[in-house]
């Protein structure tokens, strides 16, 4: 699971890539101010669930996100997130802190395990 901040614009960008006659959209990490976030579950056999907010992501959305992917489900029949699952997020703050707390004990109840990527190390 990861977020990305999303900035639509219009103008004469120096590149990018898009189809023929479409405009291109900027995905990028850490914007000041994004327009929109996707937010974004991915599993091994591709996208499981997907939400874009306008505006900037908190703990909030996060959590509304992780509860709508329990009761998605995908073009195959399956939930996007069910018991056997491993929901492997990111340290970011939104993600730790009051987001573990809320969902850690919720999603073992549900069997599914609750882990972070390991911390960066500066080595």
């Amino acid at each position: 699971m990861d977020e990305a901040g999303i900035k639509v614009t219009t103008g004469q960008p120096l590149y990018g890539h898009s189809l023929i006659g479409t405009p291109c959209v900027e995905v990028c990490r850490y914007m000041k101010s994004p327009m929109y976030t996707l937010q974004l579950l991915v599993g091994y056999d591709g996208v499981k669930h997907y939400r874009v907010i306008e505006g900037g992501s908190d703990t909030n959305e996060y959590v509304h996100f992780i509860h709508e992917a329990v009761q998605s489900f995908g073009e195959d029949g399956q939930r996007a997130l069910q018991q056997g699952d491993i929901l492997i997020s990111d340290n970011a703050p939104i993600h730790r802190n009051e987001g573990e707390l809320i969902l850690s004990d919720w999603l073992d109840t549900l069997g599914i395990e609750y882990s972070f990527t390991p911390t960066y190390s500066p080595i």
